[in-house]
C-alpha cells in the first residue's frame, strides 16, 4: 500500500453573510413610500390656488325654453364710514336801538320826539330804508316852531321828504324811567339835534 500521505477534509464552502435581510428589504421599502407619499403632499398643496367663491345665476333668454347659467364672483361691500364735519355757527350781529329820552329803547321807531321842549323839531311818519349794526337812515317828515311870541303859539312847519339818520352805535346807561337806569346798546348820535342820545341818563330822576 502506497503511502499517501495524510488525508485531507474535502474543501467546504465559505459562508457569506447576506448583504440584506429580509426585514431591512420592508424597511426601505416603507421609507421610500412614506418619502414618495410627502412628496406627493407638498406637490399637491404648492399647486392649489385660491378660487373666488361664485354664486350660480340662471338666466332664461326670451322665446327659449334653455336656461344658462353662469357664475359671478361675488362681492363683498363695505360701507364708508360716516363723516361728521363740525359746523360752525356765527352770532348774528346785535342791532342797535333807538331811544332820544328815556324809557324803552325802540326798533324803527314812526317818530322821533325830543324829551320836554316845546319849541323843539321832530321827526314825524318815518319810514326807515335801512337799519344795520352801524347806522339806519329813512324818510320822514320834519317838524319844526318857529317860537313867536312863544313856543307854545308859534307856527309849525312842515318838511316832508327829510333823510333821517342815526349813527355811532354804542354801549350806554340810559333811563328806562324814574329811578330806574339800564345799560343797552343804541344808537348815540342823529342828525334831528346835536345833542347826544339818549338825553337823560343816570343818575336817573
Amino acid at each position: 500500500m502506497s503511502d499517501l500521505g495524510p488525508m485531507r477534509e474535502p474543501p467546504q464552502s465559505e459562508e457569506r453573510t447576506p448583504l440584506l435581510t429580509g426585514w431591512m428589504i420592508v424597511v426601505i421599502i416603507g421609507i421610500a413610500a412614506v418619502t414618495v407619499v410627502g412628496l406627493a403632499a407638498l406637490v399637491t398643496r404648492g399647486s392649489t390656488t385660491s378660487v373666488p367663491s361664485s354664486t350660480p345665476t340662471t338666466s332664461v333668454h326670451p322665446n327659449s325654453t334653455t336656461s344658462t347659467t353662469s357664475t359671478h364672483p361675488s362681492t363683498t361691500t363695505t360701507a364708508a364710514p360716516a363723516t361728521t364735519v363740525a359746523s360752525t355757527t356765527t352770532a348774528p350781529p346785535v342791532v342797535p336801538m333807538a331811544l332820544v329820552c328815556e324809557g324803552t329803547p325802540m326798533y324803527e321807531p314812526s317818530s322821533l320826539h325830543w324829551c320836554t321842549s316845546l319849541c323843539s323839531s321832530y321827526v314825524d311818519n318815518i319810514s326807515w330804508t335801512s337799519w344795520t349794526p352801524q347806522s339806519a337812515s329813512g324818510t320822514g317828515t320834519l317838524m319844526t316852531n318857529s317860537g313867536i311870541p312863544n313856543c307854545s303859539q308859534g307856527t309849525w312847519t312842515a318838511q316832508p321828504g327829510f333823510q333821517v339818520a342815526l349813527s355811532n352805535p354804542s354801549t350806554v346807561a340810559y333811563c328806562s324811567g324814574p329811578g330806574s337806569p339800564a345799560t343797552g346798546f343804541l344808537f348815540t348820535a342823529t342828525n334831528i339835534w346835536n345833542f347826544p342820545l339818549p338825553d337823560i341818563t343816570p343818575p336817573c330822576p
